[in-house]
């Protein structure tokens, strides 16, 4: 204070997030008809207590957990949590429990008008201790020489035996400008299904699977000078978005998957200007999401590792 009264002060811009605490599929059925996927242990402890220290971490400052299946009891346990008496750490449920996916999720936070700048989207089985500064400052210049940079992905290298046999993961295909980093092209190919048990041997000396033929527009070659192919890469489901992506899901709001719906659809309609941009991590940093029985028992096995 000392004067200057009728000088403008920038608000300090808090840094907020998304938690989707519903993953809208039946993965891990029939566990998840009597308790929510967030609250299931993962080495004695709640997946949902791993994304939130993960969030307060790096620097979020106010969550919002979007609740659906089993809404009252994700609800009772934040508020009974120690999360609800951290300083400088405060966590909003959002509930719907008749919403069916994820872009009805988006819309229906877009409609509280809840998030005023730019946030950190991330679902509720992500275990990660990665380090998002160098992410949020990226996304934050290229947003100030292009508004229509919507998304920076975060990525893992990982070689295609670990996603396949360890983490029962997709196979993904990337294809980026090396140059800026910006997604052109996305696939997700499912992995093969484990062999039958007793079927060591034969599973030991097994082929990886084969990834079909990649095709891509030609007008991606005559757009940018050069192109780059990975499919070595691991999606962290660890987005920091802009804004307006909410009212990208308010316009299409049956976006079942927010990859293989939301994002290549984003990525084919390239005659709007939205980008997508990678954000690879390092090989010190950590991000896994538990999205089936295989990568329950591997994530399991890397925190008992101290991964």
């Amino acid at each position: 204070g000392g004067g200057g009264g009728n000088e403008d002060f920038k608000q300090r811009e808090v840094l907020q997030a998304i938690l989707l605490a519903d993953s809208f599929t039946t993965t891990f059925r029939p566990v998840t008809r009597e308790c929510p996927k967030v609250l299931l242990p993962l080495v004695n402890v709640p997946m949902i207590e791993y994304t939130l220290e993960f969030l307060a971490s790096n620097g979020v400052e106010e969550v919002f957990v979007f609740c659906c299946a089993h809404a009252e009891q994700i609800v009772a346990y934040l508020e009974s949590s120690a999360w609800s008496q951290t300083p400088g750490f405060v966590v909003h449920t959002i509930v719907s429990t008749n919403c069916i996916s994820a872009g009805e999720a988006m819309r229906l936070i877009d409609h509280r008008h809840v998030i005023r700048a730019d946030f950190v989207l991330v679902h509720g089985d992500v275990v990660a201790n990665a380090d998002l500064r160098r992410a949020i400052d990226a996304h934050k210049r290229r947003r100030g020489k292009d508004k229509l940079a919507m998304v920076t992905m975060c990525v893992k290298p990982l070689t295609q035996r670990l996603r396949e046999e360890r983490f029962g993961g997709q196979n993904l295909v990337f294809v980026t400008d090396p140059d800026t980093d910006r997604v052109l092209h996305y696939e997700e190919h499912a992995a093969p299904s484990p062999p039958a048990p007793g079927d060591e041997r034969r599973a030991s000396g097994r082929r990886l699977s084969r990834l079909p033929p990649l095709a891509l527009d030609a007008s991606l070659f005559s757009d940018h000078p050069r192109l780059r192919v990975r499919s070595d890469l691991a999606d962290c489901h660890v987005d920091i978005c802009a804004p307006e992506v909410l009212l990208l899901f308010t316009d299409n709001f049956d976006y079942q998957h927010l990859r293989r719906d939301f994002l290549v659809g984003t990525l084919n309609e390239r005659e709007l200007g939205n980008a997508v941009y990678a954000h690879e991590l390092g090989p010190e940093e950590y991000a896994a999401r538990v999205e089936n029985f295989r990568a329950y028992d591997a994530v399991s096995r890397d925190v008992v590792g101290r991964w």
